[in-house]
């Protein structure tokens, strides 16, 4: 019998895999801005973070981050997601 495969995504900050539904998943549309997908499911371009400490605190000063999202920062997004993340 197969066992069922269960996907394994990398944390932007640490780059450890783990299984996706250990991380967060923060995505990006164009209609509604950054926020957290909860669900897993939402459309867009979307990145994963680990729950642990080090991972929620720095993931704003991480490249990767900047890299991906920064265009797509509104001035006082940064800070909300500080708030919910940390």
């Amino acid at each position: 019998m197969k066992t069922k495969n269960i996907p394994k995504r990398m944390c932007l900050v640490c780059r450890s895999l783990k299984p996706r539904n250990e991380l967060v998943r923060m995505v990006w549309q164009k209609d509604r801005g950054i926020f957290w997908d909860e669900e897993y499911s939402l459309a867009g371009k979307g990145l994963y973070l680990c729950r642990e400490e080090p991972c929620r605190t720095e993931f704003t000063r991480s490249r990767r981050f900047k890299r991906s999202f920064v265009r797509h920062l509104d001035p006082g997004c940064l800070e909300r997601l500080k708030e919910v993340v940390g």
